[in-house]
This record gives structure tokens, sequence and C-alpha cells, in this order.
């Protein structure tokens, strides 16, 4: 239905000319949206603690959605808290930037967005536990010939709620294996902008839910002075998204989040206060991905 959608809006007068719309293009915001979110939320779940504390990522990734532009990803986040003694509650700063390059080499899209949250931990003797909520304002920009999509930029806010429980299969938390399940939430609403292209017409205000349930199988255990934890994952990727109101049209936005996604990686921790993880991934599209991240703690 959704080709239909554009194949038969390809058909309208835009301006002076017609002009096909590519509902890729136009929802790449729910994709980096959804990419420097997440990314912040599973940095600052690896890494509060009490006192002070930071951790930076940078991830790579391919979205492949059907009959629609595939779109190569970077983003990078930096985040940076203080934990409350041993409350279990944190405070912290983000930052999020993303990039995406449609496979047509013509088109690109970009986002980025300063974020505020509250994090908490704790644990019982069989089970650690965490929880981050975080809001942002983003900056979105698209950039292309006026003779495809055209170039914008317009505003929108994150709103995103992650958890994370880790429970003990065997052994301890020093060596044996455990498993860690993660939910996360992610709220984008963009207002309306104007794009160059399409003989000026304005794109609605709208708004995407991206949703991730990702579980890790984790082998802790201790090599000369790091604690290291190498672990098999799989995440199932979902979401709703509105539909693209270009003019007096609408179509069907392209589909930016419906993915599974399997990852071998292993997080490590050293005792001056180094840690972080590094993971390579592929999804069911064939799709590789990588991950890596760092941080302090004080």
């Amino acid at each position: 239905m959704k080709l239909l959608a554009a194949t038969a809006f390809a058909l309208l007068p835009l301006a002076a000319a017609a002009q096909a719309v590519d509902p890729a293009t136009l929802s790449q915001s729910d994709l980096l949206g959804r990419e420097i979110g997440f990314g912040l939320a599973s940095s600052a779940l690896d890494a509060q603690r009490p006192g002070i504390w930071t951790m930076g990522s940078t991830a790579r990734t391919v979205a492949s959605p059907p009959a629609a532009q595939s779109s190569d990803v970077l983003r990078r986040n930096a985040v940076a808290g203080y934990g409350f003694g041993q409350s279990g509650v944190s405070a912290f700063l983000g930052y999020g930037q993303a990039a995406s390059d449609l496979s047509n080499d013509r088109e690109e899209a970009r986002i980025r967005s300063y974020f505020l949250g509250l994090a908490y931990a704790g644990e019982t003797p069989h089970m650690r536990y965490g929880a981050t909520a975080y809001v942002g304002r983003s900056h979105n920009v698209v950039d292309a010939p006026d003779a495809l999509t055209g170039s914008a930029d317009h505003d929108g806010r994150l709103t995103g709620l992650s958890g994370r429980i880790t429970t003990q299969l065997s052994g301890t938390p020093q060596k044996g294996v455990d498993l860690t399940i993660q939910g996360d939430l992610l709220r984008h609403e963009t207002r309306d902008f104007t794009v160059t292209g399409y003989g000026g017409q304005t794109v609605g205000a709208r708004e995407s839910t991206a949703s991730r349930l990702r579980a890790e199988l984790g082998m802790p255990m201790q090599l000369r002075g790091w604690s290291l934890r190498p672990y098999a994952a799989m995440g199932l990727y979902g979401g709703n998204q509105d539909d693209l109101n270009v003019g007096t049209a609408t179509i069907g936005a392209s589909d930016a989040f419906g993915t599974t996604q399997f990852s071998l990686g292993t997080g490590f921790a050293a005792r001056n206060g180094v840690g972080g993880r590094v993971e390579m991934s592929v999804d069911k599209q064939g799709e590789a991905g990588a991950l890596a991240g760092i941080g302090f703690h004080f």
C-alpha cells in the first residue's frame, strides 16, 4: 500500500513540475532520532555509578527498508553524569549527532541533539537493574538537490525511557553466565517545515515512536586486572511512524524501524575507572554494523 500511495503521489503536480516524493529521505529523522536516543540510553545504563562518570560511543549501521532507499548511518554520543552516593540516582547531560547517506549518493540527512536525563541503578543478591529517562531537543537537516527532495532544516523533541535487568544464571558477577534484558522506547516529535524541492511544499508536523527489546547472554570473567564480559545478543526493533503530509497529499513513511539484529561483543572494565564495550552486528537483511564505547568514572 505504501508503494502504491507513493506511486500515485508521484503523478501529482508539485509547483511547475511533477516530482515524486521519496519517503525514505523524509523519514530519516525517525531513524536518526532512534539511533542517537538508544545510543545515549545504553551509554548511560553502562556508565552510571556513584560519583562523576562519563561515556562516549560511536556506531555505524545500515537501514534497508522494503521498497525504499537504504541509508548508511554513522552516529556519535557523549554523556556525563553524577551519581548521588549510594542512592542509585544519577543526573546527566548528553549530546548526540548522526548522519545518513542514502543509497543514491545524492541525498543526506543529519541530526543533532542535547539531552537532560535521570538514571537509577540498584541490585539484589541475584539481580542488577537500571533505568533511565531523558528528553532532548533535536535539529534535523535534509540536504539534497531540488530535483530530488531539496534542502530543509527543522526542530523536534526527543523523549525516551529505557530499562535493563541482569540476572545471574550461574557463578558470580565476576565469573559465570548472566542474562541481560533491555527495553527501550523513544518518541520523536518534529515540527512542520518547508523543503526547497517539491515546489516549496510544506511537510506537516509528525511523530514517531521507536522500540527495542534486546537480550544479551554474557560470560563475565577476570583477566590480568581487567573485568571482561563477552556476550551474544539479539535485538528486536519496531515502532510506529506517522504518515508524511506533503502539501495536500499524504504518503506512508518509509519503515525506518522494523528489523532484527544479532550481535557479538564484549564489555570491559579496568580498576582505574576505564570501561566500555565493542560490538559487531548483522541484521536480518544481512547489513553489518559496529559499535565502540569507552567511559571513565572518578
